[in-house]
């Protein structure tokens, strides 16, 4: 058998086996959590075949609407209602699962999503936005430490630890997909 190795890492064998004989395949499906760095250190991260992203609330306000009812065929403009800006502490990422899709359930709907990725973010302020987007994201790492005070860091670029979920890039409207790391 040919082994062939792919960019992420896994290998594909490709080839025959003799009459009577007979070949091991190993399947893995508990694939570990990565990161890809992008532009400045930014990174996505991705367990599987799967990017996970950060969802974000937004307001929707119909910009055109085409035909049928007030539900049917709109244009949108979505603004953001939560926050956004955060840099990742990258060893905080920890998957999770949460119950097995019932029949008909859609798993990239907006909600309950059967997989997610807990992590740790900081609010980086200085990250804001260009042309109505997000600007490019900082260099990472984007948070310094700035010394202690009372046994405690004090961050001078970022906040404080806050709990993050980043769920499957496919089941959001509105998300961040690039994040600078923190350096924590």
């Amino acid at each position: 058998m040919n082994g062939h190795s792919f960019a992420n890492g896994t290998m594909a064998n490709v080839g025959t086996v003799a009459a009577g004989g007979h070949q091991t395949f190993v399947l893995d499906l508990n694939p570990s959590i990565r990161t890809e760095v992008w532009d400045n250190g930014a990174v996505s991260v991705h367990r599987g075949v799967l990017m996970y992203s950060l969802p974000i609330e937004a307001n929707y306000t119909v910009t055109g609407h085409h035909f049928g009812d007030i539900h049917q065929s709109n244009d949108y403009e979505l603004t953001s209602t939560s926050t956004w800006n955060y840099a990742l502490d990258e060893h905080s990422l920890q998957f999770a699962t949460h119950g097995a899709l019932g029949e008909g359930a859609a798993p990239f709907n907006h909600s309950n999503w059967p997989t997610t990725i807990q992590a740790t973010g900081r609010t980086v302020s200085a990250w804001g936005t260009s042309l109505n987007s997000a600007s490019a994201p900082p260099a990472s790492p984007a948070c310094t430490s700035a010394g202690r005070d009372d046994d405690f860091v004090i961050f001078e670029a970022c906040g404080s630890k806050t709990p993050i979920t980043l769920v499957p890039h496919g089941g959001t409207d509105l998300r961040i997909g690039e994040m600078p790391l923190s350096g924590f």
